[in-house]
């Protein structure tokens, strides 16, 4: 098999070194085709929004987003991410909830084999663990439980009996009628793990972030919070749907996409045989004619800005935590 050298850069688990999912998922698909070697002279970088030092290497630079960041086409030659943009070769269109291996094939079959003591279950779920994102998954929270209890079951806002974080996020959503589903921003196309982790568990979802979720998603599998002008129109249609349950039983056996497949394994297997065909393609070629990147005057250019950036920010980090930022924080009080 062809050897290709590779390096990824950001894409540890927290306060690891071992490679997290969407690295390994890269990995397993190209060791399918290729002799896959981690290098630190490589001639391809995968690089994530936390990487630090993927442009010190003048190789092919791919970058693979879960958040909501864009490509920068002027560093990258490559990007995978979840905006809708057409550019030639340049880019691939892979929504990070196929980063959990099983997830798409059970949110593709969410609506089938539904049960009528599922109008039965507890009544929304909550689970989160990052109170820095946007307020409006801590807003819905608290409008729902003028109603009835929310469960919360994560790190943010926990109100679990022991304080303890749930262990099974899954187990804990499909104990649920109802979950909100947040995501951490919102931006055009930006939808995750989180929508379809609430499908797969047979919940309804009450969802905000994506304003182009319909593009994708049945609206009449899930309740939508930007459809809503008030919080109080939002609460009357979940309290309306809570109380009759056959019009919860219907909205549950709506299919969540609204290309419905026929099976969730075939549409989960055929969406990562598109990636699989996006990395083949970009491996495949001649490595000097597998550049897209500007390497010219204007482009170097560009690059030397992006380096002095780095190097400041690296230098502010060093310094805030290092001793003499820690005692200036506690100088200030924070």
């Amino acid at each position: 098999m062809e050897i290709k050298k590779i390096k990824f850069d950001g894409f540890y688990l927290p306060g690891t070194k071992e490679y997290n999912r969407e690295a390994k998922l890269i990995l397993h698909l190209l060791e399918k085709h290729y002799d896959v070697q981690i290098s630190d002279a490589p001639d391809y970088v995968f690089y994530s929004v936390d990487g630090a030092d993927y442009y010190k290497y003048d190789c092919i630079r791919i970058f693979c987003t879960i958040e909501a960041l864009t490509p920068d086409f002027n560093l990258a030659d490559y990007g995978i991410g979840f905006e809708y943009i057409d550019y030639a070769d340049r880019y691939f269109r892979f929504p990070n909830y196929i980063f959990y291996a099983g997830l798409a094939e059970k949110m593709a079959d969410k609506h089938k084999n539904i049960t009528k003591n599922m109008a039965s279950r507890a009544f929304c779920s909550f689970v989160y663990s990052n109170a820095a994102a946007a307020p409006k998954r801590g807003e819905l929270f608290h409008v729902l439980s003028k109603y009835r209890r929310v469960d919360a079951g994560g790190a943010y806002l926990n109100n679990m009996p022991d304080g303890k974080r749930v262990e099974d996020k899954f187990a804990f959503e499909c104990s649920h009628k109802f979950s909100i589903a947040c995501e951490n921003a919102t931006h055009p196309g930006y939808h995750t793990e989180k929508l379809a982790e609430a499908f797969a568990a047979r919940t309804v979802p009450i969802y905000w972030g994506d304003p182009e979720v319909k593009k994708v998603f049945n609206s009449k599998a899930f309740i939508n919070a930007d459809d809503y002008e008030t919080e109080e129109d939002l609460l009357k249609a979940i309290e309306e749907l809570d109380q009759n349950e056959d019009k919860y039983l219907e909205i549950l056996r709506e299919p969540a996409l609204i290309s419905n497949p026929a099976d969730g394994k075939v549409f989960e297997e055929e969406l990562l045989k598109q990636l699989e065909d996006y990395l083949v393609h970009i491996m495949d070629q001649p490595l000097e004619k597998a550049y897209r990147r500007n390497l010219g005057f204007w482009g170097e250019q560009y690059l030397d800005r992006k380096r002095c950036e780095s190097r400041i920010i690296e230098k502010y980090m060093n310094f805030r935590n290092g001793h003499a930022g820690r005692l200036l924080r506690k100088l200030k009080g924070k």
